[in-house]
C-alpha cells in the first residue's frame, strides 16, 4: 500500500463521495443486468451518471482509486465494474494516525466521527449520540 497515492486520491471530494456511494452499493445504484452489485462491483457508466460526469472524467477518478488500490476493477463484457477494496481502507485508517501522530485536529464546522469514538476527554464540546464535534477540537487517535 503506498499511502502518498492513498491520500492523493482521497484529496477529491468526487472520489470521496464515489467511496462512500460504493459502500452501500444497493442503497445507492440501480440493479445492474448479468452481474451483482456486491458481488462484482458498480457499473462505471451508473457512477458516472450519479456523478453527473463524463465517461472520460469518471475513467480518471476510477484510475486514481484503483492505482491507490482503494478500489477494484473488474471487467465484464463490455463494463467495468467497480468495488471497494476494504482491506486496503482499512490499512489507510490504520497508517494515518502512525503519519500524523496522535492526534488530529478538526477545525470549524461539525465533523463526524466514527460512531465508536467520543472527543469528551478534551475540553470542546461533544455529542455523544451524534458522534459530532463542533467548533475546533483536538481528538486523540489513540
Amino acid at each position: 500500500m503506498d499511502i502518498t497515492l492513498a491520500l492523493r486520491a482521497l484529496a477529491s471530494e468526487r472520489r470521496l463521495q464515489i467511496l462512500d456511494w460504493l459502500s452501500e452499493p444497493r442503497k445507492h445504484f440501480r440493479e445492474q443486468v448479468d452481474v451483482d452489485l456486491i458481488e462484482d462491483g458498480v457499473c462505471g457508466v451508473l457512477i458516472a451518471e450519479k456523478l453527473k460526469v463524463s465517461a472520460p472524467t469518471l475513467s480518471e477518478h476510477m484510475r486514481v482509486l484503483t492505482a491507490a488500490k482503494l478500489v477494484r476493477a473488474k471487467r465484464v463484457k463490455q463494463w467495468t465494474m467497480y468495488k471497494r477494496n476494504e482491506a486496503a481502507i482499512w490499512e489507510v485508517k490504520r497508517d494515518i494516525p502512525r503519519l500524523f501522530g496522535s492526534m488530529i485536529v478538526v477545525r470549524g464546522g461539525a465533523e463526524r466521527l466514527p460512531s465508536n469514538d467520543c472527543a469528551s476527554s478534551v475540553s470542546e464540546p461533544c455529542l455523544h449520540t451524534a458522534a459530532y464535534v463542533s467548533r475546533c477540537t483536538v481528538i486523540p487517535l489513540d
